[in-house]
C-alpha cells in the first residue's frame, strides 16, 4: 500500500509504525480481556472434570447419570474451545501484523529505532509459535543488523540448538550470525561467554553434572554458540569476523584466570602491585582487537578499519576495596591522537591509557543490564527539549561479562567509592559540630537532664489533651 502511493522512506516508516502500534494495542487489549481468561480457566477446569468422569465411567458398566452429565459437559467444552480458538487466532493475527509492521518501519527509516525493544520482546514472547515465526523469518533478516546490537545480551542468551530445529531457533541463530559477521566487536564476547558454558543467574541452582552434560551434549545453548563461532572461524568471506573470533577468544582465555586470581587479603589498596612473569595477560601484545572496556562506535560500512586496538597491558596494577577486591589494570592503546580524541576525556596524544577494572565472582550481567536501562533513559531524555537543553543524562560505563562469573568493567575516572568518601566526611562533620554538643561529661549530663525534663513536660501536656473531651479542646483552643 505504501509503495503504491509513492511515499518517501520516512513516510512509509511512519505509516508502518502507526499500523504496528494499532495492531500491538489490540493485541495487548485482547490478551487482557476477561473473556479470554474465562475460557482458558474453563479449559483447565474441564480437563480435570473429564478425567474424573472417565474414571467413574470405567468403574461402572451401566450408563450412570455422571456419564450423561459428562456428555453434556463435553458439548459445552467444545463450544468454549471453538470460541477460545477464535480469540487465540485473533491474537496470532495481531502479533504477526504488529511484528511485520515494526520490522518494516525499521527497514525504511532510523526514526523509529526505539521500537526494536518492543519488537524483540514480542518475538521472544512468541518463541513457541511456528506460525508467528514463519511469518517473521523473512522480515527479521531485512532489518539492518546494527539495530539489534543494543539487545545483543538478551538475544545471545536465547541461543539454542534443539533436536529438531524450529523456526524461532533458526531465525535467531541466523540473526546472531549476521550480527557477529557485521559487528564482531559488539557481539562476540556475549557469544563466547555462552559457548564456554556460562549460563547466567540460574546456574547457581544447577548441579555440576548438569552443566558438564550441557557442555558435552549436542543440543542446548553451548553447542549453538560453539557452532556459530566455528562458522565464523572458517568464514573466508568475512576476514574481520574470522580474525576477531580467534583474537577475542585469546583475550578471554587470558583475562578470565586473572579475574579469578585471588589476591592476599592483606594486600594494600594504596600501593601498586606487579603481575608475575608468565601471567597470560602480559603476553597480549599488539592484539588487533579494541580494548574490551571501550566498545568502538558502530561502523555502518562494517569495515572497522580505524579503531583502537590493544597494544599491551601494564604490569603494575592496584587492588580496590570491597568484598571481591577487584583489580584495576591499565591497557595501553595503539592508536594516535586524532582518532582517539573522539572517544572522551581519557584520551591523550600518542597513546591512550585506559583504566579497567577486572572483577571475579561478581554478577556483572546485572551491571550490564542496568547500563542498558541507563542508555534507554538517556535516549528518552535526549528527545525532551528541556532535558536536552540542560544536558541531563546518566554517565555510563562499559561492562563486559566474561565466562566463569567474571568480567571487565570500565573504571570511571575522577571518582571514588562511596565508602572512601563517607569515612573522612563523617570525621569532618563531627569536628564541625557546634561547641555546645561536644563538651565534658558533666555538661553533657546537665544538658541531658534539661532535655529530659522538657520532654516529660511536653509528653504530659500531650496526654492530657488527648484524654479531654472534644468540647474541652474547643474551649482550650478558643481561649
Amino acid at each position: 500500500m505504501t509503495k503504491a502511493s509513492k511515499l518517501g522512506a520516512i513516510e512509509q516508516a511512519r505509516v508502518c509504525h502507526e499500523y504496528a502500534l494499532f495492531a500491538d494495542a489490540h493485541l495487548q487489549a485482547l490478551s487482557k480481556s476477561p473473556e479470554l481468561d474465562r475460557l482458558r480457566q474453563n479449559r483447565e477446569r474441564a480437563h480435570s472434570e473429564f478425567e474424573h468422569i472417565d474414571t467413574l465411567s470405567k468403574s461402572s458398566k451401566s450408563k450412570t447419570p455422571s456419564a450423561k452429565t459428562g456428555e453434556s459437559r463435553r458439548q459445552d467444552f467444545i463450544e468454549d474451545e471453538r470460541a477460545l480458538q477464535d480469540l487465540e487466532n485473533e491474537l496470532t493475527v495481531f502479533a504477526k501484523t504488529a511484528m511485520k509492521m515494526y520490522a518494516s518501519s525499521l527497514v525504511y527509516s532510523d526514526e523509529f529505532d526505539d521500537s526494536i525493544t518492543r519488537l524483540c520482546s514480542m518475538w521472544l514472547e512468541h518463541d513457541d509459535s511456528e506460525d508467528v515465526n514463519r511469518t517473521f523469518a523473512g522480515p527479521v533478516m531485512m532489518i539492518p543488523s546494527h539495530k539489534f546490537i543494543f539487545l545483543g545480551p538478551q538475544l545471545a542468551a536465547r541461543l539454542y540448538k534443539p533436536k529438531v530445529l524450529t523456526c524461532f531457533n533458526s531465525a535467531l541463530n541466523s540473526l546472531l550470525l549476521r550480527m557477529a559477521r557485521d559487528h564482531p566487536f559488539h557481539v562476540l564476547y556475549q557469544v563466547i561467554t555462552v559457548a564456554q558454558g556460562a549460563d547466567g543467574p540460574q546456574e547457581k541452582s544447577t548441579s555440576k553434572s548438569r552443566r558438564t552434560s550441557d557442555i558435552n551434549s549436542t543440543e542446548g545453548r553451548v553447542p549453538a554458540a560453539s557452532e556459530l563461532l566455528a562458522i565464523l572461524h572458517s568464514d573466508k568471506e568475512r576476514p574481520l569476523a574470522r580474525e576477531a573470533v580467534g583474537r577475542m577468544m585469546v583475550f578471554t582465555n587470558a583475562a578470565v584466570p586473572w579475574c579469578r586470581y585471588e589476591m592476599d587479603k592483606k594486600a594494600s589498596t594504596k600501593a601498586d602491585h606487579v603481575m608475575t612473569k608468565g601471567t597470560p595477560l602480559l603476553a597480549l601484545a599488539n592484539l588487533r582487537i579494541p580494548p574490551p572496556s571501550m566498545v568502538p562506535p558502530v561502523d555502518l560500512t562494517k569495515k572497522y578499519s580505524h579503531i583502537a586496538t590493544i597494544h599491551r597491558y601494564r604490569s603494575r596494577f592496584k587492588v580496590l576495596g570491597g568484598l571481591h577486591r577487584p583489580k584495576r589494570m591499565v591497557c595501553v592503546d595503539s592508536l594516535g591522537q586524532d582518532h582517539f580524541e573522539l572517544v572522551g576525556p581519557t584520551c591523550l596524544r600518542v597513546r591512550v591509557s585506559l583504566i579497567k577494572q577486572f572483577k571475579g565472582d561478581d554478577e556483572l550481567r546485572q551491571d550490564a543490564v542496568m547500563e542498558q536501562v541507563f542508555e534507554m533513559t538517556n535516549r528518552i531524555l535526549s528527545r525532551d527539549r528541556k532535558t536536552k537543553a540542560r544536558d541531563l543524562r546518566f554517565r555510563r560505563y562499559t561492562v563486559i561479562p566474561l565466562p566463569n562469573r567474571s568480567g571487565v568493567m570500565e573504571f570511571v575516572g575522577d571518582s571514588m567509592a562511596i565508602g572512601e568518601y563517607l569515612k573522612p566526611a563523617h570525621t569532618k562533620s563531627v569536628n564541625s559540630f557546634p561547641s555546645w554538643i561536644i563538651t565534658d561529661k558533666a555538661d553533657i549530663e546537665q544538658k541531658w537532664t534539661i532535655l529530659q525534663t522538657t520532654f516529660e513536660n511536653d509528653w504530659r501536656s500531650f496526654n492530657r489533651r488527648i484524654t479531654l473531651p472534644p468540647s474541652s479542646l474547643n474551649d482550650t483552643s478558643s481561649s
